[in-house]
């Protein structure tokens, strides 16, 4: 799936923390995007294959399917896709998680919204 076919103003973000969640979206939208949530990997995977976003916000830990194998498989279905990872995990090695036409950020939680909101408008 090339990066035309994405939407472009869509972005899916992905943690099994509501609040988290919630408030992403808040925020999201009220800067212009369009949002969809899910709450961990597998559910977050069948939603971007009905609907195709043009970045994904993902936690790292989650049930069912961590951020990692969620990134893996979105990637085969979109090389280029964007990926911020946010996360209160000290220790990633996200260059295992990129590819040659894609690049995964890293925001550390506590989330810096403006930190975020200008990597989205820079990827999108």
């Amino acid at each position: 799936m090339a990066r035309s076919e994405l939407d472009s103003r869509l972005v899916l973000v992905v943690d099994d923390e509501l609040e988290a969640v919630l408030h992403l979206i808040a925020i999201l939208e009220k800067k212009g995007y369009e949002v969809m949530a899910a709450h961990d990997g597998k559910q977050a995977l069948e939603q971007f294959r009905i609907r195709p976003a043009a970045a994904v916000i993902t936690d790292l830990q989650m049930p069912e399917m961590n951020g990692a194998e969620l990134i893996g498989h979105l990637r085969e279905d979109a090389p280029d896709l964007p990926v911020v990872i946010v996360s209160g995990k000290v220790e990633i090695d996200i260059d295992n998680l990129s590819t040659p036409d894609a690049e995964t950020y890293l925001i550390k939680k506590p989330v810096d919204l403006r930190e975020l909101l200008a990597k989205l408008d820079q990827l999108i």
